[in-house]
């Protein structure tokens, strides 16, 4: 394609526009934002469909990109910052479109990540393709090769697209720009890439994440209530909080911190005294060996006494003298077009004890007001406190045959009951 402009290709297209894989022709497309959006004005049928890099896929290709036998060296950063600045173009071509025409424009422009692997850049316009393997060198436009009709590649490139988009087949794992990501991993616990959150709903893979029970300094335990319209579990009583850990953190003591401020105190954290910015105010105490004898108790209360009041605290519980993580398969209620259905899927989560300030959930009082004060928050409709005997009656309560608790929170009761008896009693002994 020594000649052909992308302008030229591209308009030619009526009916589609697919094109896998935008950095070879990157900077091309972001200077046709005025041309793309007339095409989809003039021709209300075409669909036009952009899907780019992963983050994973640009960097295996700086690997080959950033040393001196590149004919075209670029480093990660720089195909990054391409990347984000690409992802942008979907906004570039609808904010100067006519208001009669917007919502037509927006559904039929598409502007995906591909989060599988991608050996092959495409240019389908209509029924003609382009295609550039993916080397050890940055192509452009003129790399592409036109396939003829009677090619025999062109069956294989049209099923390579086909999976690629279609929803019950590859398309499962596209994701759009601001979606939620991340970590997969397989039956051995190993990581095997970045995928979005949605297609974790099976058994095959599993995802990190941490289940956190926060105690008041009495003992007693803080349960939420999910939301009628919670993407799982609605309605349902559950643990303290949980989440999954994010790409950016290192380890789940920083996740378990976060997603405790997040879920909690969506509001709080910027405007209570209690509940600040400041992460400092919520002390990593370390592994909690499960010890309660009268010693142990005594140097605990000495060990811990420059703790303030205002002050959260959190351990994790260990089991065989490692820190408690969890792996298995959790049955969820979740949503699917307004029904309820049950899903299973797997989980490695770590598992952190909380020990909330003096004075902010000390009884079922200080939790409606402070609720009140701060927002439901995250996927909570409502919160109270529960002691251990009372938390072990809520698990076998049913209501039309149903359990009115989360199968994680009856797993956790039914397995490590006395685990959290132990820490109750802990708290009480030592937070006085």
């Amino acid at each position: 394609m020594e000649t052909e402009r992308l302008e030229n290709i591209l308009s030619c297209g009526k009916r589609h526009i697919t094109i896998m894989g935008v950095m070879p022709i990157a900077e091309e497309l972001l200077g046709l934002s005025d041309f793309l959006r007339d095409r989809l004005i003039r021709e209300k049928s075409l669909q036009i469909s952009f899907f780019y890099e992963s983050e994973n896929e640009l960097f295996g290709q700086s690997l080959c990109l950033d040393n001196h036998h590149a004919r075209k060296r670029m480093t990660y950063g720089t195909l990054k910052d391409m990347r984000e600045f690409f992802k942008g173009i979907k906004r570039s071509v609808l904010e100067e479109c006519p208001e009669d025409g917007l919502e037509s424009v927006e559904l039929r422009f598409v502007v995906q990540q591909i989060n599988l692997r991608l050996p092959l850049d495409v240019i389908c316009v209509d029924d003609t393709y382009y295609v550039c393997p993916v080397t050890a060198d940055m192509p452009s436009l003129r790399d592409y090769k036109k396939i003829a009709k009677n090619d025999p590649w062109r069956r294989l490139i049209e099923n390579y697209i086909m999976h690629y988009v279609e929803k019950d087949r590859g398309g499962i794992y596209m994701s759009d720009p601001e979606e939620e990501l991340i970590e997969l991993f397989d039956k051995d616990s190993i990581p095997r890439g970045i995928y979005p959150r949605r297609v974790f709903y099976n058994t095959e893979f599993q995802r990190y994440s941490v289940w956190g029970f926060i105690f008041n300094r009495a003992g007693q335990i803080i349960i939420h209530r999910r939301g009628p319209m919670a993407k799982d579990n609605p309605g349902l009583w559950d643990k303290s909080f949980g989440g999954h850990r994010e790409l950016s953190e290192s380890c789940t003591n920083l996740t378990a911190r976060r997603e405790m401020i997040e879920e909690i105190h969506m509001k709080g954290d910027y405007d209570t005294h209690y509940l600040r910015e400041n992460l400092r105010h919520v002390v990593h105490l370390g592994d909690w060996r499960g010890t309660t004898d009268r010693v142990t108790l005594r140097d605990a209360r000495r060990m811990y006494s420059h703790m303030k009041d205002w002050h959260w605290v959190f351990f994790h519980p260990t089991l065989d003298g490692l820190p408690m993580s969890v792996t298995r398969t959790s049955e969820r209620l979740c949503l699917v077009k307004g029904k309820k259905t049950y899903k299973k899927t797997r989980f490695i989560s770590d598992v952190s004890f909380f020990v909330s300030p003096r004075g902010l959930f000390d009884n079922a009082e200080q939790v409606k007001a402070a609720m009140k004060q701060l927002g439901t928050g995250g996927a909570a409709s409502s919160r109270k406190l529960v002691t251990i005997g009372e938390l072990r009656d809520l698990c076998r309560e049913k209501r039309s045959g149903k359990s009115i608790v989360t199968d994680d929170l009856i797993w956790m009761m039914e397995e490590h009951r006395e685990l959290l008896e132990s820490f109750s009693f802990f708290v009480k002994s030592v937070f006085v």
